[in-house]
Parts: structure tokens; sequence; C-alpha cells
């Protein structure tokens, strides 16, 4: 078992590792799955679910020096679905936040029914911790986020992809990703004022929210910290995306339409021939600059209360007609998933690897190893979940 003190069940501090097609499961209450806090390692075709905490984090520690922290990692083609906190408050699907370096990117990964968000970037300015490097998250799927596993709601926001926090600079990279059906917002800067957000689909999220949620809740958020208030100019980038809301959404209890707040920059850096936005929630309606209108028809099928996304050999989403574009769309808008045309893998730097905080030597090592045989399946899971 997986004793009460450990960070995480798999806590890998080393630099250049590979662990492939295992899945991680079951970790006692306030356990993640994978911490990582090295650096240039991959994790690919991993399934983390069920655990007491985010089931894969990359970070660091607080007052350490930005240079020691984690950077050049890959997560690609993981799954992470079901994890839950005790309270219902705080476990991701997956995290890049507090500590971030630079070059760390998120590919073909899907993240769903976690008790918080699907994605989560958060940075902070207090306790040591500041600005983290931007974090590129691309070709990857959150739903149902804020939901439980049994279908009831969490007690967390349950936003799809979050990418930001508490007003300080990141520059995250959203693309080609898609977001449906999560608690809170299914795009949002949470006051980041920076973000870049490219050919994405969004739809019917803020249908159902944390205990005591405001109505703030949407398909597309931008918005920096303290709103019309924020002291700084934001950097936002939208282009190609589509927000949507089908016939299963007949009531918008606490949905909001899209919201951006621009400081120093001109309102078509949003509005434009190319997005799709929803202005007005009680018609639902999501128009361009123009005032075309998105319709049902330009997807084969927005029935997700039926079809599930599933995963191929190769790693490949396969989306089973869910949000796939058919040429009623207009080209070149929206998230392609599983196909030639969507994005590729980004190209990762091969730094140097991290200087001992003692030694001041570049070190490789782990806690705990994983060495996959090939066409072996591996699973590094507790028998029995302990709260």
């Amino acid at each position: 078992s997986i004793a009460k003190s450990s960070d995480a069940v798999i806590s890998l501090k080393g630099n250049y590792w590979n662990i492939y097609g295992i899945d991680v499961c079951n970790a006692s209450d306030g356990t993640k799955g994978i911490h990582v806090s090295g650096s240039n390692n991959t994790i690919e075709m991993c399934n983390i679910y069920e655990n007491g905490s985010t089931g894969l984090q990359i970070s660091y520690s607080g007052g350490e020096p930005s240079e020691w922290w984690p950077s050049g990692n890959q997560i690609k083609n993981c799954s992470s679905y079901y994890n839950c906190d005790s309270k219902q408050n705080d476990a991701d699907g997956f995290a890049a936040k507090l500590s971030v370096g630079s070059d760390n990117v998120f590919d073909g990964c899907i993240a769903y029914s976690n008790a918080d968000d699907g994605y989560d970037l958060y940075a902070k300015d207090t306790e040591g911790y500041g600005p983290i490097e931007p974090v590129t998250i691309q070709n990857s799927l959150a739903y149902n986020n804020g939901m439980l596993k049994d279908g009831s709601n969490s007690k967390a926001s349950g936003n799809g992809f979050k990418l930001g926090g508490e007003g300080l600079t990141g520059k995250h990279v959203l693309k080609n990703c898609v977001a449906w059906n999560n608690g809170g917002s299914g795009i949002m800067s949470n006051n980041g004022p920076d973000c870049r957000v490219y050919n994405c689909t969004s739809v019917d999220n803020g249908h159902f929210s944390r205990t005591g949620g405001t109505d703030s809740r949407n398909n597309y958020q931008l918005t920096p910290k303290n709103g019309e208030k924020y002291s700084g100019n934001t950097g936002y980038v939208l282009e190609n995306v589509i927000s949507f809301y089908t016939a299963a959404v007949t009531d918008s209890g606490k949905m909001s339409s899209d919201k951006f707040t621009l400081k120093g920059q001109n309102e078509d850096v949003i509005y434009k021939t190319n997005n799709y936005i929803c202005k007005n929630i009680d018609s639902r309606e999501c128009v361009n600059k123009d005032g075309s209108k998105v319709s049902a028809d330009w997807f084969e099928s927005v029935d997700y209360n039926n079809i599930v996304p599933t995963r191929d050999s190769d790693g490949s989403i396969d989306m089973h007609g869910l949000f796939v574009l058919t040429d009623k769309a207009p080209s070149g808008v929206g998230a392609v998933i599983g196909a030639a045309d969507s994005y590729d893998t980004a190209v990762i730097s091969s730094d140097v690897p991290k200087q001992n905080k003692n030694t001041g030597k570049g070190v490789i090592y782990a806690v705990f190893v994983v060495i996959i045989a090939a066409a072996a399946v591996a699973y590094v899971c507790v028998k029995k979940k302990k709260h």
C-alpha cells in the first residue's frame, strides 16, 4: 500500500525517464497518481484513475529557484479520470501548476469525471511561488469534470481547461482541443491575462457547478484578475473557435454567455469571422461577427450522452463522430481530433539536466522507477483505496 505521507504513487524526480503503458490508480486520499518534478521525461499511454488527488501533476515546490522547476516534460496520449479527494474540491485530471518551467506539453490526453478541473495551470505569487512558464495543451479532451463517477456533482468548480491564476502572466497555449459538459467553464483563463486559444470547440459547459457557485460559467471565459479593474494590459489570442449549445440544454440554469474582458486590446481580437461566440445565453445562439450561426449539422453527432470517445491501440483518439466536423462547418474552424490534419506533437527542447541543490551537479534520480518491457501491460494500483 501507499503510506499516507507519500505525495504520489509514482514520484518522478529524475530526468530523461520514459514511462509507458501503465495504469496508476486507487491512491489514498490526498495522494496523486503521478507527480513529475524532474525534467525531460515522457509519460505515454498511461491510464490514471480513482486516485485521492490529482491524477498527474507537474510541479516543484515553493521557495526554490525557478531554474529547478520541471521543464521539457511530455505527457502523451494519457487518460485521467475519476480522481477525487475526500472533500471533492481539489482533484484535477492533469495539472502543471505553481512551479513549472518551460516546454511542458500535454498532447492527445483525455480528462473526464474528475472532482475538480480537467486541466489546471494555476499560478499564484505567494508562499515563494510566482508566474509559471508557458504550458502547451493540444489535441486533447475535457468533459464531465465536476461530475463524479456515480454521476453526482462534486463540490469543486469543475472547469475543462483552466489556463492560469491570480492575474499572473503565463501565455499558455491551448490548441485543437474539445471541452463539453464540464460543470464550470469549458475553457477559461482563471484570471490569467494572456492565454492563447486556437482551433478549439467548446460545448454545453457550465450547466452544473459547485455548491455556492456563481453564474459565471460558460464555454469560453477570458478575463483578467479584477476584470475591468485589472491594472495591466491583456494579451489574449482567440482564433478559429466554436462555441455551441445543443438541444440537450433546455434550461440555461447557471450557465452564462461567453465572457471576455480586454484591456489594451481591440475587441476584434475576439469578435471576428472565424470565431463563433455565444453572446446571449437565453437564445443560446453562437455567431461570428457577421451573424453566421453555428448549427448541429456542423457536426456528425452532438450526442455526448450516448457517445464516448475511445483510444485506439496507437494512442489516437476515436471520437465516433462526436463533435467531428462536417462539410457544413466553415473550413479551418474548430477542433479536429484523431485526424492527419490535427496539430502535430510539439518539438521539445533537450535542456541540460537540472542541478542538484546540494551538490551542484547534474543528477538523474527517481523515488519510484517503472520500467516496462515491450508489449507488457503493467498496473501500479493500491488494492484497496484508503481514505
